[in-house]
């Protein structure tokens, strides 16, 4: 699978790297509306660098576009790639709202191209050990989850840090993916979602560099509590925060009626991973394979689904549940209600 990158900021040194040892994925050029950002990754890892994303559709050997663009362009660039029968992978959210996510859906549809989205975490060692241990039935049956990301702000390391204040950011569409993702790849779909949102701060100072001390405006809520209702009975406890500025909560754990089982966090690929049985008083750490993974999996995974005729493992669908359960917890705030969803 050949591939054209859009988008050249700090994440896409990651599926970069991965790509260099792939025998299923090929980076053969890159993009960036600043464009010395593009240049310099071309440079780097020895790939073609084109001006404009317009002219990389053009390029009748790129099969698939890697969609690494800030939020609120994720769905121009995941349509307009469709449209030019391109196959597309794009990094999460897929869209900033549920009607984003459908029109993505419905365009993919039409042009039967493959969609795919980020997170790929899943796919790692630390979770596959996970799926394993819950289908042995290692905790008995799963009466509640809980799901924590609290920290002080992507201002504290972020070059940049500005796109995850904007609108189409916050916490929830930043990092809720990747605990949502491993949640529905644990437990099935979510039916129902309840929450709370505020945005703690007007404005935020940057403490990174290289624009340490600017001030940026919040237009996203910045901490997010919700209580989510799985199909298969599971309740789920989640928080996502921008405005704690310290924390022993686990990232995930799993309540069982036998146990519980807490996840490596799902923002990596491998552990730790450990248990606690009933009636016993220790954790047990539970090994995983030293081959957990990077970010980049999910793209072999769409490669084998492209060539073989299947769903991939990342697919949009999922990619859209989660970014309506996203987007419900927010309704379900300002309108005081349980939201269903469809």
């Amino acid at each position: 699978m050949k591939i054209g990158v859009v988008g050249c900021g700090k994440i896409s040194d990651q599926y970069f790297q991965f790509a260099q040892t792939s025998n299923k994925i090929k980076i053969i050029s890159c993009t960036d509306q600043v464009a010395e950002k593009a240049i310099y990754q071309s440079s780097k890892y020895s790939i073609s660098f084109v001006k404009s994303f317009e002219e990389m559709l053009l390029n009748p050997e790129i099969d698939t576009i890697l969609n690494l663009t800030p939020p609120k362009e994720h769905k121009k660039i995941t349509i307009e790639s469709i449209k030019s029968s391109k196959h597309v992978y794009s990094e999460k959210p897929l869209g900033i709202n549920s009607k984003e996510c459908n029109e993505i859906l419905e365009i993919g549809k039409k042009y039967n191209k493959q969609i795919c989205s980020a997170p790929d975490t899943f796919l790692g060692a630390g979770i596959q050990k996970s799926k394993k241990m819950i289908e042995k039935n290692s905790i008995g049956q799963i009466v509640h989850a809980s799901a924590f990301m609290v920290s002080p702000g992507h201002e504290h390391w972020h070059p940049n840090p500005d796109l995850y204040y904007d609108t189409g950011g916050g916490p929830d569409l930043d990092m809720a993916p990747y605990y949502l993702t491993t949640l529905i790849y644990l437990l099935g779909k979510v039916k129902r979602v309840t929450g709370s949102h505020k945005k703690t701060f007007a404005t935020r100072k940057i403490l990174s560099e290289p624009r340490k001390g600017e001030i940026i405006q919040v237009e996203a809520p910045t901490h997010i509590s919700s209580i989510l209702d799985f199909h298969n009975g599971v309740i789920c406890t989640m928080i996502m925060s921008f405005d704690t500025q310290g924390s022993t909560l686990p990232r995930i754990e799993l309540y069982g009626t036998e146990g519980t089982l807490y996840l490596p966090d799902p923002n990596s690929f491998g552990g730790p991973l450990k248990i606690i049985k009933s009636g016993e008083e220790k954790w047990q750490n539970i090994p995983i394979s030293e081959n957990t993974g990077q970010r980049g999996m999910g793209l072999e995974d769409m490669a084998d689904s492209i060539k073989n005729n299947k769903d991939a493992q990342t697919n949009c669908q999922n990619a859209a549940h989660i970014v309506n359960i996203i987007e419900s917890v927010r309704i379900s705030s300002e309108k005081n209600q349980h939201i269903y969803l469809n």
